[in-house]
């Protein structure tokens, strides 16, 4: 008769040497199949996080461009304003000199002002601008 033992053995799917019959795979083609499909996920998951990043970057660069493009459109409109500001009170007082020196002592005094006296609010209002983007 058979010996249960040996039956065992010798069964369509007992396991000799890391081989399994089913399906006609060994554990170790099994294992290195998963790793490689892990590895190559992994690859995946990183490059498309790469390229989230590039993205955000991007986004990011082009929020910093329209910034300075007004904040130059703002400058320029301030130094017209101001020049014209100045020819209108050098008429006023006859002399065009002192039309510029009045508008150079307001924007000193504005200077001095945001510089000594109140140099949080100019932070505070840049931090603002930056949270709203």
């Amino acid at each position: 008769m058979n010996n249960p033992v040996e039956t065992k053995l010798t069964s369509p799917n007992a396991v000799r040497g890391g081989e399994s019959r089913t399906g006609n795979e060994s554990v170790g083609t099994l294992v290195e199949k998963t790793v490689k499909e892990t590895y190559d996920d992994t690859l995946e998951i990183l490059s498309a996080k790469i390229a989230i990043a590039k993205l955000d970057i991007s986004e990011m660069i082009a929020d910093v461009a329209v910034a300075v493009v007004l904040a130059m459109i703002l400058l320029i409109g301030m130094f017209y304003l101001f020049t014209a500001a100045a020819i209108f009170l050098g008429e006023l007082f006859g002399r065009m000199s002192l039309g510029y020196l009045t508008m150079g002592s307001v924007v000193l005094a504005g200077a001095l002002f945001f510089w000594k006296v109140k140099p949080e609010f100019l932070r505070d209002l840049f931090r603002r601008v930056i949270e709203i983007k």
